[in-house]
């Protein structure tokens, strides 16, 4: 699972909008395998339209509303921004639970709290929601991760702070019969903003991420980011002039810009101390705000289809979900398929799911039997073979990090790749049929037909950031082999079935890249160097780990000399930061390491400075002259002074003050 927009709830007194707008979560992570009572007790109700397939047990009335939100959000964002998309070539999934308590047993384990997520699956966008809050709170919160599937189909490489600023900014929308009141601030964001200290720098706004600790667990340190993201959003869209930045910014985003440079283009980086500081007095001078009203025709409800589930189908949908969560949670899948099937032995997406969580649990012969018995007989529904190739591709990553032999590899692809144009077959146009078929053909060196390719580019149009559909495109498009059919027996091709060991190693490398977003650096560089080492010097893969082991140093010795900086260690500090020292050639350390530099001397010369006037003080009160001594202790307060010194400062005013007293 990929947390692009993944939305963790910060407490409700700090920032209740941003929260997505629900209660905090006390309960402990869903990771008990059984499955949940209430899954077979409740009515659900399956709901197909062009846009998403909706999965619930809450109330008709409900479903509803939440349909009408998101169908009006739609056509409010496509008048706003016009030529984006509201939607990407993958399929949605929503999943609206009843009780929040329902949905907290459905939650990512990783989320120490979430009163909704959205984020991005193998099997596309996964948007789940908690039917629980009601008026603007239900709003909220289905806007709010709306927004997050938006930014995701327009703006892939959309910063988090970015992506939280535009959800929280649009949450608070009120969507009228005529159109919507878009831009009312929020209180709890606008008041935390207003009445902090110092606002997070943007060095540190564009470091965070959704892997990040400090972004998925509850600490002040999110609600500020939460908050700043809101109120920034908010002042860059207020102001005409800026709007049109902030458009421009946009702009550069969705053509492939890197999110530091498209804003750097925008907002010149000299401007950004002045950006910041001018958050509290917005904050304070805004009052209750303005909004601004944009009109929307009147719109007829989209045509959907709707089914009632059965128990047994009911769990499979659930099992799903919990395909999506987290590899610690894939006991809990299995015995949702497993219950399915006590109830109804021969349905065939059950099993296939079965099949699916024992691939990813490494029960490679457990998965065949389960897939075996789902894909014999007639297939209609190509769900059962694309997620049965989906299942043989995990199995693909296992044997290739376990350094299978090329023979294996290639047994394993092409099993893949037949499940997935079988799904093809069956629907032209599935997405992860699609996907698939070019995955798998770029692995073994096929030449894929016309229609495959032709599919394929109709996906990365409207699918930004999928790597392995940009890949798969531009294999076929250097080979120029396009126009024949695969042949029903494919050799393997030992060159291309590297690209195997790529496909298994990228898995590493995410998941290492976790690590280093979370500052667990020594396991994120084992990681990379175990990546490293498996593959040979000069390949790709390899350069790739070497360039990830270097960054990581380097952050290390960053992060290690703002310590000893904190702690008045200038010239250790000063050694870690050298320029002799080899840095990365990329923007982070370019801006922050001269910068970094500059703090730690100035920092050494103030420190002198400091200690040379109270050296000054100490021999004013040795003379007598006690007025002047606290007059110096004064002025020297009102400098920009490490907290701790200031701190001693105050006692010496305070010790003067006692003894003038008693006298």
């Amino acid at each position: 699972m990929s947390t692009v927009g993944g939305t963790p709830v910060p407490p409700a007194r700090a920032l209740r909008a941003c929260a997505l707008v629900v209660t905090v979560l006390a309960s402990a992570p869903p990771a008990r395998a059984e499955v949940p009572p209430f899954v077979t007790r409740a009515t659900w109700v399956e709901l197909h339209t062009p846009e998403y397939t909706l999965v619930t047990d809450a109330s008709p009335a409900v479903r509803g509303d939440v349909r009408r939100l998101l169908r009006r959000f739609s056509r409010l964002l496509q008048a706003t921004y016009p030529g984006t998309r509201t939607r990407t070539a993958e399929p949605t999934w929503v999943y609206l639970f009843r009780e929040q308590a329902e949905m907290d047993r459905y939650r990512p384990q990783s989320f120490e709290s979430a009163g909704a997520w959205y984020s991005t699956t193998e099997r596309g966008n996964l948007l789940v929601l908690s039917g629980r809050t009601e008026g603007a709170q239900r709003s909220e919160v289905v806007l709010h991760e709306f927004v997050h599937l938006y930014v995701h189909a327009n703006f892939d490489a959309a910063p988090a702070w970015l992506n939280e600023g535009l959800a929280q900014y649009y949450s608070t929308t009120l969507l009228t019969g005529n159109g919507a009141e878009v831009g009312m601030p929020d209180p709890n964001a606008f008041g935390l903003m207003g009445g902090l200290r110092e606002p997070m720098t943007f060095d540190l706004l564009f470091a965070m991420n959704p892997d990040a600790e400090a972004y998925r667990q509850d600490n002040d340190l999110r609600n500020v980011f939460y908050a700043q993201s809101h109120v920034l959003v908010h002042m860059l869209l207020s102001s005409p002039a800026r709007s049109a930045a902030f458009a421009a910014f946009l702009e550069k985003l969705r053509t492939g810009t890197r999110a530091r440079l498209a804003f750097r283009a925008s907002f010149p980086e000299s401007t950004w101390n002045r950006l910041a500081a001018e958050l509290r007095p917005y904050c304070r001078n805004i009052g209750a705000g303005t909004t601004r009203h944009v009109a929307l025709a009147s719109d007829t409800e989209e045509p959907a289809t709707e089914q009632v589930l059965s128990a047994a189908e009911a769990l499979t949908r659930l099992g799903e979900l919990s395909l999506d969560l987290s590899k610690a949670q894939l006991p809990m899948a299995a015995e949702h398929f497993r219950a399915a099937l006590a109830l109804d032995p021969a349905m065939a997406r059950a099993q296939v799911g079965l099949g699916v969580a024992e691939d990813m649990r490494g029960n490679a012969a457990e998965a065949e039997r389960s897939y075996r018995l789902a894909l014999k007989g007639t297939i209609s529904d190509p769900w059962m073979p694309v997620s049965a190739g989906r299942g043989t591709m995990q199995r693909l990553r296992q044997a290739a990090q376990a350094r299978a032999a090329n023979d294996t590899l290639a047994a394993i692809v092409r099993q893949a790749h037949g499940r997935f144009r079988l799904g093809m077959d069956l629907d032209p146009d599935d997405f992860g049929g699609v996907v698939g078929s070019a995955t798998t053909a770029m692995l073994l060196g096929v030449r894929p037909d016309t229609t495959l390719v032709r599919r394929l580019e109709q996906v990365a149009a409207i699918t930004p950031g999928r790597p392995d559909v940009t890949a798969a495109l531009a294999a076929f498009r250097k080979s120029q082999n396009v126009g024949t059919p695969p042949p029903a027996e494919v050799k393997a091709d030992p060159l291309s079935l590297q690209n195997v060991l790529a496909l298994a190693e990228a898995d590493s490398a995410t998941h290492a890249g976790h690590l280093t977003g979370q500052k667990r650096y020594d396991e994120a560089r084992a990681m990379f160097a175990r990546i490293r080492d498996r593959n040979p010097a000069g390949s790709q893969v390899h350069d790739m780990a070497e360039l990830e082991i270097k960054r990581i140093d380097a952050k290390v010795r960053v992060d290690r000399a703002m310590d000893l900086l904190k702690n008045g260690k200038f010239a250790e500090a000063e050694k870690l930061v050298s320029p002799d020292y080899p840095w990365p050639d990329e923007p982070y350390f370019r801006d922050n390491v001269p910068l970094l530099r500059n703090a730690v001397r100035d920092a050494a010369r103030n420190v002198s400075r400091v200690e040379s006037e109270i050296e000054r003080v100490n021999g004013l009160i040795r003379a007598g002259k006690v007025t002047e001594a606290r007059a110096a202790l004064t002025k020297l307060l009102a400098t920009d002074l490490p907290e701790d010194v200031k701190s001693y400062l105050r006692k010496r005013i305070q010790t003067i003050d006692a003894a003038q007293k008693a006298k």
